[in-house]
């Protein structure tokens, strides 16, 4: 009672809550847990108060990848690319299949090594089935992203539960199967979130081999081609190698990937094949 009272009284004196906020998150001593309860549920802050320790980190596969708990208990998959020597790249396209698939695919090949290409389940119309059907048939990977990008709302996998997952990842995989004439080896899980249990159930039940990326080129958020061109070159010069997640659904997209693969032919680096991922995973 004397909580909410003194809160509409501060309420009616034009108290600014935000830095109230800030003050109490600062403050250097945690009240007793009686006090800090009180104190979140009247004001509704002091999560500072509040914090525990994120789980640890759990192993995928020593080496190459694993569960990362950020923010919120949130689980990232980090990927690791120690199998990648200097200079290596390997490409990787999310959300598709899209009107522009097709000319990325053919790009990608000046270099002659295909990239992997994960795909959408609702996007698997008769015109998404030609475009994949293309694009394995110029040698690409196509790879399983999910039915939705991860659930009917866009939120991540961890808003399902895994019975729900595997169903919809095994679907599409049957879809790219038939679209394709090929089953698909990688699966990558929107955002990068999924509980480890899950991933596990995919890897074991459906055989497939989970990948995330160590490049972002952020392309969706870039709308210039040539902006998007020099960041993503400042990214690989940066790290020196990697897998790079760009997305061929992007017009600018579109209009960068052929430049890339120029530049990095013309600049020493090499484009290699997804069968380095593959390798890297099994390997005992």
């Amino acid at each position: 009672m004397a909580g909410k009272y003194l809160r509409n009284k501060m309420v009616s004196m034009g108290k600014n809550f935000s830095v109230l906020n800030s003050c109490v998150d600062k403050y250097p001593h945690a009240p007793p847990e009686r006090v800090f309860a009180e104190i979140r549920s009247v004001f509704g802050f002091a999560s500072a108060f509040a914090k525990t320790a994120l789980p640890q980190d759990v192993i995928i596969k020593p080496g190459f990848a694993k569960i990362r708990y950020v923010k919120n208990n949130v689980p990232y998959l980090v990927q690791e690319d120690s199998f990648l020597k200097k200079g290596e790249i390997i490409f990787t396209f999310d959300d598709g299949p899209d009107l522009s698939s097709q000319g990325i695919a053919a790009d990608m090949l000046m270099v002659r090594e295909p990239s992997i290409f994960f795909v959408l389940g609702k996007k698997l119309n008769s015109a998404g089935r030609a475009i994949i059907r293309a694009e394995n048939l110029m040698g690409h990977y196509i790879a399983v992203h999910g039915y939705y990008h991860a659930t009917e709302t866009d939120a991540p996998y961890t808003a399902y539960p895994t019975s729900k997952i595997l169903d919809h990842i095994s679907l599409v995989s049957d879809m790219i199967k038939d679209a394709a004439g090929a089953k698909p080896l990688f699966f990558r899980p929107p955002y990068g979130i999924m509980a480890p249990d899950a991933l596990e159930s995919v890897i074991s039940d459906l055989k497939l081999v989970p990948l995330g990326w160590t490049i972002d080129t952020l392309d969706w958020s870039v709308k210039s081609p040539d902006e998007l061109f020099d960041k993503a070159i400042a990214l690989i010069q940066k790290r020196g190698k990697g897998i790079i997640l760009m997305h061929d659904t992007q017009p600018q997209t579109a209009q960068t990937a052929g430049r890339l693969v120029i530049w990095l032919k013309d600049n020493n680096y090499k484009i290699v094949s997804p069968e380095r991922i593959t390798r890297a995973f099994y390997k005992d």
